[in-house]
Order: structure tokens, then C-alpha cells, then sequence
């Protein structure tokens, strides 16, 4: 297995999806039947590439972040479902999930993936306390509130539902400059562990799929000094998680395609070999185990 590294027009044959605009309330509108993904931070990078495969597979996402509206002026996401959400706007986070669960109440979830986050500029130390602050509540405090109130739905409904976590390689080793980085990617890491006992207990059906992705070619990868072609790419990224999770064929881990894992945790290495293709590694150890 390599080392571990720090972060850093397609259209599909559906019945275009209602759009969503922060300033028009949904608390009284339902979505059409079929099935949908949430997306928590869906609108660039690997969140944007993981709305197109469902869209490829005839399920529609409804993309959460604050730039959802985005999705309003991409052509590829035209038939996606933008809803305006803050995560670090604690303020106005409690009324926004509040409208989202009411706007998705009657829907079929069949995946939520945890994908929200933003890279860290600098070395800890010369960071300020707003930049901490804004880090800490996009990738874990706003993302987490949102995580509770979603799955309690799942769980008053008897919805079960597959939660796939995205979180980093780097949480194996020492990646300078990224200390506060790799640790909200180690706590990413450890709550999918720890969800998977809980939804396994309270909302049977449920599975968790945990990907530690190795460097890729977004935001996240800061060191513009490496060759981008040497770096996954997020398109590959989200084919390899849309396969694996088994989105439009229902919430089950497609390992393969000569197998099918149905334990209710699975954990994903994705790193890249030295040909450039990407290297998948499947771990089904029970989430009371390290990493």
C-alpha cells in the first residue's frame, strides 16, 4: 500500500427535478416519487461528481451547501435539487434543517453522503481564530447537527438509509501544515465508525460505507508544486463510490462484481497506483475496531 498523502457534460434521461431557491419556502411543496440522495456539499469537486453519478443512475440529488444554487447554473446539474443551507451559520442552520425536513418528509433517501468541507490555508499556528472556527463548523459542528436531525427522521420513519462518510488517507500519517485538517478527517472517520453500531441498533437496514480517499484533485490539495495527473481524480472518485454503494440499486455495498457485502460497515481505501488507475481496498472489519 502506497503512503499516505494529504489533501487537497453529462446529462441524464429524467424528469427534471423541482429547484429549490433559498427564497421560496418548501414547507408546503413534495417531491415527485422516486428515489434520492442528499448530498451534503454537492455543488464542486467531489460532491459535484457524485450528484452526476446519481443522476447517470436515474436518482436524483438534492445537493445541501451554502452555493447549492449553483446547481441552478450548471447545465449538468439542471436536474438536481439545490437547497440553500449554511453549515457554519449556526444562527440560521436550525430554521434551514427545519424546512429541509419538512420539504423531504414523504421522500425516498436512499443515500446521504457526508462530503461538506473546505481546506486548511495554512499551518495551525498562523491561522486565525474565525478560520479555526469556519473549519471546525463545516467539516464537523454544522455537518453533525444536520447528520442528527436527518437520520433521527430516518430513525421516527423506520427509514433505513446508507450514510457513506468521506474522509482522508492523511489521518495515517503526518501531513505538515494540515494538523486541524487530518483531525476533523480522524473525526469524520471515527463517528461512521460509531453511527454504524448506532443505526444498526436504531434503524435496522442501515449501513455505513467509510472512504479514505489518498490525494485528490480538488480544493483540498493545496501543493500546486505536484503534477495534478499524479492525483485521483473526483470523477473516478465518486464512479468508485457510486458502484460501491450501490446507488439506484437500492442501499446495499457492491464490493465487486462478484460479490455483494451487506455488513453494516464497510471501509474503503481508495489510493492510486503507479499506472495512475485507482486502487480500491475493502475492509469489513465491525466499526468497534481502529481505523
Amino acid at each position: 500500500m502506497s503512503a499516505p498523502v494529504c489533501h487537497r457534460s453529462r446529462s441524464a434521461a429524467r424528469t427534471p427535478s423541482p429547484q429549490v431557491h433559498p427564497s421560496r419556502s418548501v414547507s408546503t411543496r413534495r417531491l415527485p416519487e422516486g428515489d434520492y440522495t442528499l448530498i451534503i456539499g454537492g455543488t464542486s469537486g467531489l460532491g459535484r461528481e457524485i450528484a452526476l453519478q446519481c443522476l447517470e443512475r436515474n436518482v436524483t440529488p438534492i445537493v445541501l451547501g451554502r452555493s447549492a444554487q449553483r446547481a441552478v447554473a450548471d447545465q449538468d446539474l439542471k436536474k438536481a435539487v439545490p437547497f440553500t443551507l449554511d453549515l457554519f451559520d449556526l444562527g440560521r442552520l436550525a430554521s434551514s434543517i427545519h424546512r429541509l425536513l419538512r420539504f423531504i418528509d414523504q421522500a425516498n433517501i436512499t443515500h446521504l453522503f457526508w462530503v461538506a468541507g473546505i481546506a486548511q490555508s495554512r499551518p495551525f499556528l498562523d491561522l486565525t481564530r474565525i478560520e479555526i472556527a469556519h473549519l471546525l463548523g463545516v467539516h464537523l459542528e454544522g455537518s453533525l447537527l444536520l447528520l442528527h436531525s436527518l437520520l433521527n427522521q430516518r430513525k421516527e420513519r423506520g427509514q433505513p438509509v446508507h450514510l457513506v462518510v468521506v474522509s482522508s488517507t492523511s489521518v495515517y500519517g503526518d501531513c505538515n501544515g494540515n494538523e486541524l485538517l487530518n483531525a476533523v478527517q480522524a473525526a469524520k472517520a471515527s463517528v461512521a465508525r460509531g453511527l454504524a453500531s448506532s443505526l444498526l441498533r436504531d434503524v435496522p437496514g442501515s449501513l455505513v460505507s467509510l472512504f479514505m480517499l489518498a490525494a485528490m484533485d480538488t480544493a483540498f490539495h493545496t501543493d500546486r508544486s505536484v503534477d495534478s495527473t499524479s492525483l485521483l481524480q473526483p470523477e473516478q472518485v465518486a464512479t468508485i463510490m457510486a458502484v460501491q454503494t450501490g446507488v439506484g440499486h437500492g442501499p446495499t455495498h457492491r464490493p465487486s462484481q462478484m460479490s455483494t457485502v451487506t455488513t453494516p460497515f464497510a471501509r474503503f481505501l481508495v489510493e492510486r497506483e503507479l499506472d495512475g488507475s485507482p486502487r480500491v481496498n475493502l475492509y469489513t472489519a465491525f466499526p468497534d475496531q481502529p481505523f
